[in-house]
């Protein structure tokens, strides 16, 4: 296909005295948008592109403008049949099924000679051949391979801790707590192993949000923990779960001062009482009891209540309340 430097620059959409920087600026802007790698490109454009640019930048011989063309000119007839070539050929490529690399049949009677027609250049009446389109490519053995490095690596799950409020009665008797968690957990879709397509985008697990029930024993006291085996974060690759930490912390009790398990408040004490004594009855946070206040009590003695504090953690027995007097 000869092209003269007009034609060229045409092609390339530059004025015919465009410096070299302007022309390989406009040779590179339309490049990336045709080349036959690129999405939606046009193979034969880049091929002429890629011609008017050589010829422009001197890699090819560009015919001398005084010199006549060699090919006589074309009738109207010949015109009608290359325009019609061609675009046959364009409907053919359009048919092209990327997804497995095959072409839409064509009849073999029906040859195709698509060629290139520039406006103001000489063309050349040797049929061309046709395109190459380039299908999607499946992916290389490396990029396989790639695919399952990047796969998780077996690690064991991780411990997850949760802060757990504890009332009173759960404090004075022990009980069953219901709890809400988000965990890892193992993907559901790939069962673990990453897969790059899964929904888990190839971290083998995803967030999952739990209910559980917790048995909190008695005593509760802050700091204490209450453990659950393999309710953590799953583990990858086969590898044991993480186990799930509940931090206990006790709600405060209204009117004592919480010291480990003893308990201490202030008793009233009527002043009459208090010189003479007798019965009261004091509340705990078992329930009201009966203290006999001895006679001339003054404010500041203190009683000890045994057993009535609260219960000791992970153990049978209970602590104190101390009661410190306040003559009223």
């Amino acid at each position: 296909m000869d092209l003269t430097q007009s034609a060229c620059c045409h092609l390339l959409g530059v004025p015919e005295n465009a410096p070299l920087d302007e022309i390989r600026r406009a040779y590179r802007k339309l490049a990336r948008r045709l080349h036959p790698d690129v999405a939606g490109g046009d193979s034969l454009r880049f091929s002429e592109i890629t011609a008017a640019y050589n010829v422009l930048t001197g890699r090819c011989a560009a015919p001398k403008a005084q010199t006549p063309p060699q090919t006589p000119p074309r009738s109207a007839d010949d015109e009608a049949e290359h325009a019609k070539a061609y675009a046959e050929f364009r409907r053919r490529a359009a048919t092209w099924h990327a997804g497995n690399g095959s072409r839409a049949p064509r009849p073999a009677s029906e040859p195709v000679a698509p060629v290139t027609v520039v406006p103001g250049a000489a063309v050349d009446p040797t049929p061309v051949p046709e395109a190459r389109i380039t299908p999607a490519a499946r992916p290389s053995l490396w990029q396989r391979l790639r695919t399952r490095l990047r796969a998780p690596a077996p690690t064991a799950g991780s411990d997850v801790y949760l802060t757990l409020s504890v009332d009173l009665t759960t404090i004075l008797r022990g009980g069953e707590q219901g709890i809400s968690i988000q965990r890892a957990a193992a993907c559901p879709s790939c069962a673990g192993s990453g897969g790059s397509s899964c929904v888990c985008g190839g971290a083998g697990r995803v967030l999952v949000r739990e209910r559980l029930k917790v048995q909190v024993p008695a005593g509760a006291r802050a700091g204490a923990k209450v453990r659950l085996p393999g309710k953590g974060n799953d583990g990858l690759g086969g590898r044991a779960a993480g186990d799930l930490y509940l931090l206990l912390e006790p709600a405060p009790i209204a009117g004592y001062l919480r010291d480990g398990a003893d308990l201490r408040a202030t008793l009233e004490v009527p002043a009459t009482m208090a010189e003479t004594g007798g019965p009261l009855n004091v509340p705990t946070p078992w329930g009201p009891i009966r203290l006999d206040v001895p006679a001339a009590t003054r404010t500041g003695m203190k009683f000890r209540l045994r057993g009535q504090g609260l219960p000791v953690w992970q153990r049978a027995t209970r602590g104190d309340l101390y009661l410190q007097v306040q003559v009223a």
